[in-house]
């Protein structure tokens, strides 16, 4: 999945500061089909992969992307309210993935008690 800025998100991780990843896969016209969170506990280094410098003629000439690879985490990482175009209920994980650095064994546990495989 491409990213922002690759020093930037390498330097949020290791402060601590990495973001919660909210992501939307649609159909055109702008129809859900699958929304899931990825909290920032999940977000690690190793799935962030280094892209080559944008070249000399670029607008933004060396700036350095990054992309995301999210098949190295484990499904249970993944947060999921819309699945095939239907809402799950949110009473799953509603207020735990706010507080979670205060929450993490029983946001974990509640990931794991509503896992549903991803396809």
């Amino acid at each position: 999945m491409p990213d922002g800025a690759y020093e930037a998100m390498v330097g949020a991780i290791r402060a601590g500061r990495g973001p919660n990843l909210f992501l939307l896969g649609y159909s055109l016209p702008f129809t859900a089909i699958t929304s899931v969170l990825l909290p920032k506990h999940f977000l690690v280094e190793p799935i962030v992969i280094r892209r080559r410098p944008l070249s000399a003629g670029a607008h933004r000439a060396g700036w350095v992307e990054c992309n995301l690879d999210l098949k190295l985490l484990p499904r249970s990482a993944f947060v999921q309210y819309v699945i095939d175009g239907n809402h799950r209920a949110q009473a799953c994980c509603h207020g735990i993935v706010g507080s979670f650095p205060n929450n993490r064994r029983r946001f974990l546990r509640t990931v794991a008690r509503n896992f549903v495989p991803r396809e």
